[in-house]
């Protein structure tokens, strides 16, 4: 917002072994996070890993069998939802559909500053104190409003509202308290793509120019990795790896998290396939895989697509595995070009397409890949000893 805009006093979140049951399920399983003052953190994982919980639970709105929370340094064990100084923005907006946008932006104000006689109709206007609180809670909704760019909207019932503009009414809504912290529980899972991307891309901004520390709940890689600072990944009630979006992507820390960002094709080779027909070097022990040497390796290792690349002949002193193409699939500007190694693996090659036509089925190849970008996992357990394929993230 032009000339009204303010940073809000943000604040540190500190979660330490938090653990949350639903029956035999547990659902948080000694989860711990640290959060900066200002930091924008994506919790990312698959539908049901628990990051909703989360966030619920840090809102006080699920009761936790152990663990801390701060949000400030100060304990909120035990603390109403209210008396957290958080702000929570759902799926849904949940706003009330016989309200004004303006009326939905003030209700946590009316309902925090005006007691039961000044929110009701006309009454208020008998006392000074009351109309000055009104006052300034309309100060208030224009200024949300104007850093949100909803003004036009402020008098329309939330029916009258387009997905996206519902969603910065939502926020607005969030917003006017000046919370400590934001959570935001996949606040733009609703929209068409297109206005979910220009929509992200304004919610960071307004994040940036507020300074709020938030935590923004998803389950789209993409999304998470345009948006954060830094990207908590969740799997099965726990947190797995926390970093910022390009060390995620370049340095996974398990075979899980290399395949969730991966979508839709990982290529994941056994160790002992390289090492039987990879080609190209006098030795094993002279190639090295993500800096570790080849000869002797256990495991697995994996590659994206991306950084692979096909031939139709062996070059020499570049080492590369013998393959025969089976098929492509066209993706608009490129395509995933599918060839069967040796062994029988499977893997993927991103190629321009309009070379598909230059690698008919049956065409024999040598697949290079990059071998500094390529990690080596351990096995997962019973695909040690059989042939891998190219792992499709669904």
């Amino acid at each position: 917002m032009q000339g009204t805009d303010h940073t809000m006093e943000s604040q540190t979140l500190e979660i330490a072994d938090l653990t949350c049951r639903f029956g035999a399920h547990r659902a948080l399983d000694a989860v711990s996070l640290s959060v900066g003052a200002g930091e924008f953190v994506s919790i990312l994982g698959p539908s049901g890993c628990g990051k909703s919980t989360l966030l619920r639970s840090i809102a006080g709105l699920e009761a936790v069998e152990g663990g801390t929370i701060r949000i400030g340094g100060q304990s909120v064990d035990g603390l109403r939802p209210r008396d957290r100084g958080v702000a929570f923005v759902f799926q849904s907006y949940a706003l009330y559909p016989h309200m004004s946008c303006a009326e939905n932006i003030a209700a946590p104000l009316r309902m925090s500053e005006l007691g039961p006689l000044g929110r009701l109709p006309l009454l208020w206007r008998l006392s000074g104190r009351m109309r000055r609180t009104r006052e300034s809670i309309a100060d208030r909704v224009g200024a949300t409003a104007r850093q949100l760019q909803i003004e036009p909207l402020l008098g329309r019932r939330p029916a009258a509202l387009s997905g996206g503009q519902r969603q910065r009414v939502a926020l607005g809504r969030a917003l006017i308290r000046e919370p400590a912290l934001f959570l935001l529980d996949e606040p733009l899972a609703n929209l068409d793509a297109a206005l979910r991307n220009r929509t992200r891309t304004d919610l960071r901004a307004l994040q940036r120019r507020i300074g709020a520390t938030t935590l923004f709940v998803t389950h789209d890689q993409t999304e998470a990795m345009a948006i954060s600072d830094r990207i908590a990944v969740m799997f099965d009630g726990r947190i797995h790896q926390v970093g910022t979006p390009d060390e995620i992507y370049r340095d996974p820390e398990t075979l899980a998290i290399a395949r969730f960002f991966s979508q839709p094709h990982l290529n994941v080779v056994p160790a002992a396939t390289l090492r039987r027909h990879i080609g190209g070097a006098t030795a094993a022990g002279d190639i090295r895989i993500g800096g570790a040497a080849l000869e002797g390796m256990a495991g697995v290792v994996a590659f994206r697509p991306e950084d692979a690349s096909i031939r139709t002949a062996r070059r020499p002193g570049l080492p590369g595995l013998p393959c025969t193409v089976d098929h492509a699939e066209h993706a608009g500007h490129d395509a995933n070009l599918f060839v069967r190694l040796a062994d029988g693996e499977t893997a993927v090659v991103r190629i321009r397409s309009h070379e598909i036509a230059d690698w008919p089925q049956g065409a024999e190849g040598v697949l290079h890949f990059d071998l500094d970008a390529a990690r080596r996992f351990d096995a997962p357990q019973g695909e040690a000893e059989t042939p891998s394929r190219a792992r499709e993230v669904a």
